[in-house]
C-alpha cells in the first residue's frame, strides 16, 4: 500500500469511528403528545371517565399517563404486532376501531381509548 493510500485509509477509519461514537451518544427519541383518554370498564358501552392524558411511544414501547396520575407502561410482546404486557405482566391488546382518530388498548379490567385530538370530548357529562 502506498503512503497516500495508507493516509486515506487511516482517515476513513477515524471518520467512521467518530460517526459511530456520535450515533451511540445520541439519546433515544420518543414521540409524546397530549391526548384525550376515554376509559371503559370491561363490558360497558359508555365511558366511565374522560380525561387528558399523555401518550408516548418509543421503539415499540408505549406509555399512557392519565392526568389523574395513573400510568400504563406497555412492553411489546414478540409473538404479534399489537400485543403488549403491562407493568404487572398482564396482557394488553391494541384494537382497531378509531381509524386515524386514535388507538384502543384493551386491558384486563378496562379499555383505554386514546384520541389524538385532546380538545374534543365525546360526552361533556363524563368526568
Amino acid at each position: 500500500m502506498t503512503k497516500g493510500a495508507s493516509a486515506v485509509w487511516g482517515g476513513l477509519r477515524a471518520c467512521s469511528l467518530a460517526l459511530v461514537t456520535m450515533l451511540v451518544a445520541l439519546p433515544a427519541t420518543s414521540d409524546t403528545l397530549t391526548a384525550r383518554c376515554d376509559l371503559y370498564l370491561q363490558g360497558e358501552s359508555l365511558a366511565s371517565k374522560t380525561l387528558p392524558c399523555q401518550f408516548s411511544q418509543r421503539q415499540g414501547y408505549v406509555s399512557i399517563t392519565r392526568s389523574d396520575g395513573i400510568a400504563y407502561h406497555l412492553s411489546p410482546k414478540p409473538d404479534a404486532v399489537g400485543n403488549y404486557l403491562d407493568q404487572d405482566g398482564q396482557s394488553v391488546y391494541r384494537r382497531s376501531g378509531l381509524g386515524s382518530a386514535g388507538l384502543i388498548f384493551q386491558m384486563p379490567k378496562l379499555s383505554v381509548y386514546v384520541y389524538w385530538d385532546a380538545a374534543s370530548e365525546s360526552d361533556p357529562a363524563i368526568r
